[in-house]
Order: structure tokens, then sequence, then C-alpha cells
């Protein structure tokens, strides 16, 4: 039982473990015992999801606690607002939308981004209910749109309105992961809204991380 030995120490025996039989397939995980700081920004301007930190020196113990910290990257975008869901049953009479359905353009085409279903109080719930609805249109405005787009039967509108929202990563499939609505872009054309940001694309849809061990006297 090697729980009580420090995260150093079991590394060292993970490594003399796997190290004869590792290959493409089965790799060590590496770490970098550095300045936290800079290392969590050089990692955001690799587009990962962020980075690990865990106390290089503190014992194994299950479930969550203070001897690792996971600190996000976060990215900014302006979108277009190309549709709406109706907000869920357990909103039944509230007047508002359950989530946007956002876009950018692309060679003259408006490309399908994923969608937003957070960041909304009840002001901006009816803000955008009301000039949504007044925007309402029978067909999709995206090129080739996925299948994901068309889920839970949502609302088009002419992609008219410019949502700034917040999110960690691009995924693979080229759509934003975990994001949030921070507001509208009155002084953004839709028109004018393309893909910012733009870095090397995941493998898959599972985020990349930077694990950085940190001993007790390093910056957390």
């Amino acid at each position: 039982n090697t729980r009580s030995l420090p995260l150093r120490a079991r590394q060292v025996l993970l490594h003399d473990l796997l190290e004869p039989v590792a290959d493409d397939a089965l790799r060590i995980s590496e770490h970098i015992e550095t300045d936290g700081p800079t290392i969590f920004h050089n990692a955001c301007k690799m587009h990962a999801e962020g980075i690990v930190s865990k106390r290089a020196a503190a014992k194994y113990n299950s479930g969550r606690g203070s001897d690792w910290i996971k600190c996000k990257c976060l990215l900014q975008q302006e979108l277009v607002i190309s549709g709406f869901t109706l907000p869920g049953a357990s909103h039944t009479g509230m007047r508002g939308v359950g989530a946007l359905l956002l876009g950018y353009y692309k060679d003259g085409h408006l490309i399908y981004a994923g969608r937003t279903g957070t960041g909304f109080n009840q002001k901006t719930h009816q803000l955008l209910r009301d000039k949504l609805d007044s925007l309402t249109q029978s067909a999709a405005p995206f090129h080739n749109p996925p299948a994901e787009a068309r889920k839970d039967a949502p609302r088009w509108v002419k992609p008219e309105l410019v949502a700034q929202v917040r999110f960690p990563t691009w995924t693979a499939d080229n759509l934003i992961r975990q994001s949030a609505f921070l507001g509208l872009r009155e002084d953004k054309p839709a028109s004018e809204v393309t893909r910012e940001a733009v870095g090397p694309t995941p493998k898959s849809s599972k985020p990349t991380k930077v694990r950085v061990p940190h001993s007790s006297q390093s910056h957390r």
C-alpha cells in the first residue's frame, strides 16, 4: 500500500514499474515543477483547457481535497445568435429562453458553433425572448448544420444579434464547450463575426490538460 507515500515517491515507483513496458500505447505522465502562474499562462496560450497542480509532498487521499487544484483557461468569443430553445419543464410559465444556438461566419457561410444555456438572469431572459421573437424565421440559417443543432426543437431566427460568450475550449467537433452567456454586443455587426483565437484542434472531444505538481511552498 503506497497511499501514505508522498506524490514524488509514488511517481518514482510508477516510473520504475512502467518504464520497461512504456510505448506509444502506454506512457508515463510527466510533470513540470516550476512557477505556477507562468505555466498556467503558457497553457492558455497553447489553447489547453488549463492545468492541474498537485502538492508534491502530499499523501494519497481519495475524494476532493486541497492537495490538488484545477485552474481553467477561459476564452471569450463573439458569436451570432441564430436560434433558441424554449425553457425546460422546470421553468414552466417563464418567458425566456432555454439555450441560444450560436454561429460564426466563414467564407460567407454561417457555421454552427454550439449553444449556451447559462448566464441568464430574469431580465436578460425577457430581453432576449422579446428580441428573438421578432426575428423568427422558418429555415435554419446555418450552412449544413449538424444533427446536434436541431435538438430540442429550436426556433430559428434571423442572424442579426451578436452574443459575447465565455467558454474553456473548442472541441474536436469545432463546438464551444461549457459556454456561458455574458451579454449582447450591439456594437458588432453580425456579418463581421468570425472564429477567433484558432489553435491546434484536439484529437478528441476530451479536454487537453497540462498536469503540474507543486511543492507545499509553490504558488497556488
